[in-house]
C-alpha cells in the first residue's frame, strides 16, 4: 500500500490546566492520529527553558525531581517509569532522535498522517524555540499545526495552584488543604506570567509560524462536540465524537477564590484580558469571570 503523502505534525502547546490531557486522549482515538508513547515529551521547554531542564535527570538525579518521585511511589512501575525516563532523557541528549521517532511513527503505518506533541510548558517558549521545532520538522517534510488552548488567567493559575505535586502528597498524607494560603504572589511569579501571558506566547508564535496554522480556542468552550468538529476540520482529520463526559486530570480542589484575591489577580492580568478580548471578541467576556473585576 502506498504511503498517504498527508504529513502533519500537531504542536500542542497548552496552556496548562486548559484539558490538554483530555484533547490528546480524544485525538489519540483517531485511527489517523499516533501521538506515541508519552502524554507530555517536554522536550523543547527542557532545551530551551533552564528552570524545565530537571525533567529529563537521568536517575541519579536530584531527590525533588518529579520522575525520581514517581519512580519512588509505586514498586511496581518503577521500571516501565525509568525507562521512559531514559528514553525522553535521550531525545534531550540527541535531538535527532525525537524528530526521527516522530518521522517513523508517521512512515510505518499506511493510515497515518499525524502526529505529535501536547506539553503545556511548550506555552513558555519564545520565538527562537517555535523556529527550531518549526525547522527541523519541515526539514522531514512535516507540516505544524499550531493548538493553544487558553484558559481565563484567574482561574488556570487557581488550578495550578492545586494541581502541583505537593498537593497531591499532602492529600495522601490527610492534610486540610483548606487553610492553605494565596497571595497576589502565588498568581504572579515568573512561571505563573509566563503561562498566563496569553499575548506573548501568540506575538511569539506569529513571528513563526502562518496564522493559518495556528489554532486557538477557550477552556470555557471548546470541550464540545461542536467545538471538536471545529478543531478536527482544522486539523484535517475524521474523528469519532469526544467523549465530554470524562475530562482527566480534573483540579483536587474545587473551592472559590477569594474575591478580593481575585480582583487583585484579574486586574494584574488587564492587558492579557485586554488583549484576548481585541483579538477574539466580546464572547470570551461572558466565558471568563475574571472580565468582572476589571
Amino acid at each position: 500500500m502506498t504511503k498517504n503523502l498527508e504529513k502533519q505534525f500537531i504542536l500542542g502547546i497548552g496552556a496548562q490546566r486548559t484539558g490538554s490531557t483530555w484533547l490528546r486522549a480524544q485525538l489519540h482515538q483517531c485511527d489517523q492520529v499516533n501521538l506515541g508513547f508519552c502524554k507530555e515529551y517536554h522536550f523543547f521547554d527542557v532545551l530551551y527553558l533552564p528552570q524545565m531542564r530537571a525533567y529529563h535527570d537521568l536517575p541519579e538525579m536530584a531527590s525533588g525531581n518529579i520522575f525520581q518521585r514517581m519512580i519512588n511511589e509505586a514498586t511496581s512501575k518503577r521500571k516501565s517509569i525509568a525507562d521512559k525516563t531514559n528514553r525522553l532523557t535521550k531525545f534531550v541528549q540527541n535531538p535527532h532522535r525525537y524528530f526521527d521517532y516522530f518521522d517513523n511513527l508517521w512512515a510505518k503505518n499506511s493510515n497515518v498522517t499525524t502526529v505529535g506533541d501536547f506539553t503545556p510548558s511548550y506555552s513558555m517558549l519564545d520565538r527562537v524555540a517555535f523556529e527550531y521545532a518549526r525547522n527541523e520538522l519541515e526539514k522531514r517534510g512535516f507540516r505544524v499545526k499550531v493548538v493553544f488552548i487558553m484558559r481565563d488567567p484567574v482561574e488556570r493559575i487557581w488550578s495550578m495552584n492545586h494541581q502541583e505535586a505537593k498537593m497531591k502528597q499532602a492529600l495522601k498524607a490527610g492534610h486540610d488543604l483548606s487553610k492553605r494560603q494565596f497571595s497576589l504572589e502565588s498568581f504572579t511569579y515568573e512561571d505563573a506570567e509566563l503561562r498566563t501571558r496569553y499575548e506573548r506566547t501568540i506575538h511569539e508564535l506569529e513571528q513563526v509560524f502562518d496564522t493559518r496554522d495556528i489554532y486557538c480556542d477557550f477552556y470555557e468552550r471548546y470541550i464540545s462536540k461542536d467545538r471538536f468538529k471545529v478543531l478536527t476540520k482544522f486539523l484535517g482529520l475524521k474523528c469519532e465524537d469526544p467523549d465530554v463526559l470524562n475530562v482527566l486530570n480534573a483540579s483536587h480542589m474545587k473551592g472559590n477564590i477569594e474575591t478580593t484575591l481575585a480582583a487583585e489577580v484579574a486586574n494584574y492580568y488587564k492587558s492579557t484580558y485586554d488583549f484576548v478580548e481585541a483579538r477574539f471578541g466580546k464572547e470570551v467576556c461572558s466565558l471568563w469571570t475574571g472580565y468582572e473585576y476589571i
